[in-house]
């Protein structure tokens, strides 16, 4: 940095006398390190949060999160604008941070999600696992398949499986003798919006210890219907007003995971790394 400096300044015809070098290269040397020691502190902060405290009862979460509905509503305005690889995502930032986290530490070899909209969520799913080269097989199902990209289909190859069928019969989709031969770690990604209590009992018969539900928007802040900012309007040129999801799903998936007693813990590493539900995905990065 001092040499880079000194080069610029001649260049540029500045005067710089033997003190302020002197200061400038003091100030780059403590800087390099600090960012040694701060490093090795990260580590082990890191280290204490992921054995430490980080598995909760769901029962025992407080139904709050970081955000004010304010902010909630500029997150869901960047939200709908989010693209991957050229296509809508349909992801909160901070999920997808959180994601990648979940998906280092666990390395799934099985990812089904449950409401796949154009194909691009669970395109990213398995290009993230393929960053880490970490072998995983993603399946996604959605009930209408017209939403599908071909060009989507056509960048994940053989490492996505998009499937046609309906949440309410996730059995016939994905049936006793498919679920006993899917490789663990396994990651249930619930995304559809509809007969969750049915998919999460039926899932919980082939989870294994370290696998993972997620359910997505528990949030009762997260926005209902497609939002874009305060100046977006409607056919009728008329200003969308933000209308919030509401605390019905959060509720559900308390009552449904708590039914089966310990089974299922709140992953408060992921849950919280922003600070307190800091997700679209309240209280459900379920261990």
């Amino acid at each position: 940095y001092c040499q880079l400096f000194q080069l610029v300044t001649r260049n540029h015809s500045f005067a710089v006398n033997s003190l302020s070098a002197r200061r400038i290269s003091s100030y780059f040397d403590s800087d390099e390190v600090s960012y040694r020691k701060w490093g090795k502190e990260r580590a082990e902060v890191i280290e204490r949060k992921l054995k430490t405290n980080r598995f909760v009862p769901i029962q025992s979460r407080e139904e709050r999160g970081i955000f004010s509905l304010k902010q909630y509503k500029d997150i869901m305005a960047g939200k709908y604008q989010m693209n991957y690889r050229g296509m809508e995502i349909m992801k909160g930032p901070l999920d997808i941070i959180v994601f990648q986290q979940l998906f280092w530490h666990l390395k799934p070899r099985t990812v089904i999600e449950l409401g796949t909209y154009n194909g691009t969520c669970a395109l990213w799913l398995s290009d993230v696992m393929k960053l880490i080269s970490s072998p995983c097989q993603v399946y996604t199902m959605d009930i209408d398949s017209s939403l599908l990209l071909p060009e989507v289909k056509a960048l994940a190859g053989d490492s996505v499986s998009y499937l046609q069928g309906d949440a309410n019969r996730v059995d016939r989709t994905f049936p006793p003798d498919f679920m006993q031969k899917v490789e663990h770690p396994l990651v249930v990604l619930e995304d559809c919006h509809c007969n969750l209590e049915g998919i999460l009992e039926y899932f919980d018969r082939y989870m294994e210890t370290g696998d993972y539900f997620v359910v997505d928007d528990t949030s009762p802040d997260c926005s209902k219907f497609l939002f874009l900012g305060d100046e977006y309007t409607d056919e009728n040129n008329q200003a969308r007003e933000y209308e919030p999801f509401g605390a019905g799903k959060l509720h559900l998936m308390k009552e449904v995971i708590g039914g089966m007693g310990d089974r299922y813990a709140v992953d408060t590493y992921f849950t919280d790394m922003f600070g307190y539900n800091s997700t679209n995905n309240w209280d459900s990065y379920l261990r």
